[in-house]
C-alpha cells in the first residue's frame, strides 16, 4: 500500500471511530447495522486486527454521510451536517472545538485552478473550476481554494498530492512557524505560487524571507530571499494568504 493510500486508510478509520462515540451512531453494532457489514469486521477493522481495503469501507462511510473520493483530479470531499469538522491552527476558530454545522451554516468558495512552482498567483474568477461549500463562520470576500498538483510533495505529510487547500488572503497578520501559507516563490518560472512554511530574518541588515517546506527529506531544502526582489520591498507581495484548511479525501485536516 502505498504511502498516500495509508493515510487515506487511516484518516476513514478515525473517521468511522469518532462516529461511534455517540453522534451519528451510539455503537458500532448501529453503524454496521447502517452500513449493511459485518459487525465483527467492522470491529477487527478499527481494533487494527485485520485491515480492510479502502473499497470494503466505502459503505461504512456512506452511512456516515462522508464520499470517498479518490484523487484524481474530478472530486472533492463535500462535508454534510452530520459529518464534524476539525478546523486547521490559525482558522481563527479554537482547534479543540468541534461542532455540527445545520445546513444553512454553509457558503459556496470558489476553486481557482492550482499552486505549485510556475503557477500563476489565482485570480477570482466568474466562472471557478467548481465551488466547495464551507462553513459560513469561515468565509470572507478573500477566501478561496486551490488545488494541490498532482507532482507536488513538498509539504508531505501534512499535505498531499490532489488535496485542495482553502486559502484566506486577508488574515496573514504575523508570520508564524504553525502556519502554512500561499507565497510567492522568486526562484519559480513567472514568480509562481507555492505553499510553504515561512519565517522573516533579517541578514547584513537586509530584510530576508525564509520559505521552508515540511518534506526534508523529499530535496525540499529551506530557501532564503531578499525582500527586495519583491515589489517595494513589501512582506505582503512575498506572503499572499493563509491557508486555514485542508480538505482530503475522507476529511477535513
Amino acid at each position: 500500500m502505498s504511502q498516500y493510500s495509508q493515510g487515506l486508510l487511516d484518516a476513514a478509520l478515525d473517521l468511522i471511530k469518532r462516529g461511534t462515540q455517540g453522534a451519528p451512531f451510539a455503537s458500532r453494532a448501529d453503524l454496521a447495522r447502517a452500513a449493511a457489514v459485518s459487525e465483527a469486521n467492522l470491529s477487527r477493522w478499527l481494533s487494527g486486527a485485520s485491515t480492510p481495503t479502502l473499497k470494503k469501507l466505502e459503505p461504512v462511510l456512506e452511512a456516515l454521510g462522508a464520499r470517498l473520493v479518490l484523487p484524481d483530479g474530478n472530486g472533492v470531499y463535500a462535508p454534510t451536517p452530520d459529518i464534524r469538522l476539525s478546523f486547521s491552527a490559525g482558522s481563527g476558530l479554537p482547534a479543540a472545538e468541534e461542532r455540527i454545522p445545520a445546513a444553512n451554516d454553509y457558503v459556496l468558495i470558489p476553486l481557482l485552478g492550482e499552486v505549485g512552482c510556475g503557477m500563476a498567483l489565482p485570480a477570482r474568477r466568474k466562472e471557478p473550476d467548481r465551488w466547495i461549500p464551507l462553513p459560513r463562520t469561515l468565509v470572507g470576500p478573500e477566501v478561496w481554494a486551490v488545488r494541490v498538483r498532482k507532482e507536488d510533495l513538498s509539504m508531505l505529510p501534512r499535505i498531499h498530492p490532489g488535496d485542495i487547500v482553502v486559502v484566506d488572503t486577508r488574515r496573514i497578520g504575523d508570520i508564524k512557524p504553525e502556519n502554512i501559507y500561499l507565497v510567492r516563490h522568486p526562484a519559480c518560472e513567472g514568480a509562481g505560487v507555492e505553499l510553504r512554511r515561512a519565517r522573516e530574518a533579517v541578514v547584513h541588515g537586509k530584510p530576508m524571507i525564509m520559505f521552508y517546506a515540511d518534506n526534508a527529506a523529499g530535496g525540499y531544502a529551506p530557501q532564503l530571499f531578499d525582500l527586495g526582489l519583491y515589489s517595494g520591498g513589501a512582506l505582503r507581495e512575498a506572503v499572499k494568504g493563509r491557508v486555514i484548511m485542508i480538505i482530503s479525501s475522507v476529511g477535513v485536516r
